[in-house]
């Protein structure tokens, strides 16, 4: 296959969440009700994700260093799925039908050909998937990485990117994301493509988390 996708997160921290929302409250009552009716505990749902960590070095924490000390210097690779077959099945998928609408980002990191690339605010399914994720098991587990408290996380974008080595469209350069955190997750399964992976500098090349 020519194709690869992936799922990037960007989440900045801040010093308090803001006040929850009618239809915040409302989707919570909907979902107590659902627990209820299900005679199943959410909270004990998801399995906790378990990560291989690794140390890049001091030198390249940058500036993150002085939110994070020394957690600013590692890497953290999930060992376990953070997202079903399924759940990255969709997110291609309605990806790709906004890809073919022309809904596409205004900016992009490549410098070799054009990434196919789409917020997921503008994906009404994923989004609505997404914060469910992020809430029960992505941003927990990112915040125990590093040290934090989920509550002060907040995503700032959301991006699902398409590879295409047909159009020589297979990475990005090196650079840092405008976040305090950054979460890579691969919609693909490692049998739909060769090669891949996600380069840290200072530490070489590190596999991409686990999706199935």
């Amino acid at each position: 296959m020519s194709h690869a996708w992936t799922l990037l997160i960007a989440a900045p921290a801040f010093q308090a969440p803001p006040a929850a929302t009618p239809s915040v409250v409302h989707e919570a009552r909907e979902g107590h009700i659902a627990e209820l009716t299900s005679k199943t505990a959410a909270a004990f749902g998801p399995p906790k994700v378990t990560f291989a960590t690794h140390h890049i070095g001091d030198q390249y924490a940058g500036p993150d260093r002085e939110e994070l000390g020394s957690a600013a210097a590692r890497v953290h690779v999930s060992e376990s799925a953070v997202l079903t077959p399924a759940e990255c099945l969709s997110l291609r998928m309605e990806a790709k039908a906004a890809l073919a609408l022309g809904s596409e980002n205004v900016f992009t990191y490549t410098d070799l050909a054009r990434l196919g690339e789409v917020h997921v605010a503008n994906l009404p399914l994923a989004r609505r998937r997404l914060r469910r994720k992020l809430t029960s098991t992505l941003l927990p587990s990112a915040a125990a990485c590093f040290g934090l408290d989920p509550s002060t996380l907040r995503v700032r974008d959301a991006v699902v990117v398409r590879y295409d080595a047909t159009t020589q469209a297979t990475r990005q350069p090196m650079h840092r994301d405008e976040a305090l955190l950054s979460l890579n997750i691969p919609l693909s399964a490692q049998l739909e493509y060769e090669g891949g992976g996600t380069r840290f500098e200072g530490s070489g090349a590190l596999p991409y988390l686990l999706t199935e």
